[in-house]
């Protein structure tokens, strides 16, 4: 009887935190999720900047510093550099996976040279992803990618400083492509070059044996 009459008293109480438990979770399924699919984020181009901030992460000091700093990289080599912030991936996918949909769907980077490149970080995750277009093969590495996101973001993310992480690692960037010959030759300049030269010693063949 004892412990039955304890059972019955303790059931209830049972019953309300269950319940209670349950409600937190159907509340935390209903809160609204701030992930944003990539196709409902404006190219900042169409305004004509470099960054969007859609994660209300730069101050307003930072993103002028950035556009200036932007254009004056694309005015002297034509390469174009976009910062991109949001407040969270997840569950729409990795970070990467969101900045590669981005940098294809807005084809950054000028028509037959590829020199696009892209920052994109997320709020949320504390993560950062860089794109960049084949043409940047040579002048921007993965290895120096690698080090500016270890060295210049990550201990800024860390603290919570993102705008200082992300101005940061754009900087970096920029100081390594401003180093960027202005005669440097793309890759597909290669490609035509090449072709160009084979077209030609066909072509000096042929007149050699038609006026031998």
């Amino acid at each position: 009887m004892v412990e039955r009459r304890e059972y019955c008293c303790r059931s209830p109480l049972t019953f309300l935190l269950g319940v209670g438990f349950s409600l937190l979770l159907s509340l935390a399924f209903l809160a609204p999720s701030q992930a944003i699919h990539w196709a409902d984020i404006p190219n900042p181009r169409q305004d004509n900047n470099w960054v969007m901030d859609k994660g209300d992460i730069l101050s307003l000091e930072s993103e002028t510093k950035l556009n200036q700093m932007i254009s004056a990289l694309e005015a002297k080599n034509g390469i174009e550099m976009v910062v991109v912030t949001v407040p969270e991936v997840h569950p729409l996918g990795a970070t990467e996976e969101l900045a590669q949909a981005l940098f294809t769907t807005w084809k950054l980077g000028k028509r037959g040279q590829n020199n696009g490149v892209m920052l994109l970080a997320s709020k949320k995750e504390g993560r950062v992803a860089i794109e960049k277009g084949s043409g940047l093969r040579s002048d921007l590495t993965y290895e120096q990618v690698d080090n500016i996101i270890q060295t210049q973001i990550t201990p800024q993310l860390e603290q919570d400083n993102f705008d200082a992480g992300v101005v940061n690692g754009a900087q970096a960037m920029i100081q390594i492509l401003e180093n960027k010959s202005e005669d440097s030759i793309s890759f597909f300049q290669i490609v035509l070059l090449m072709l160009g030269a084979v077209i030609w010693a066909y072509i000096a063949k042929i007149l050699w044996k038609v006026f031998r």
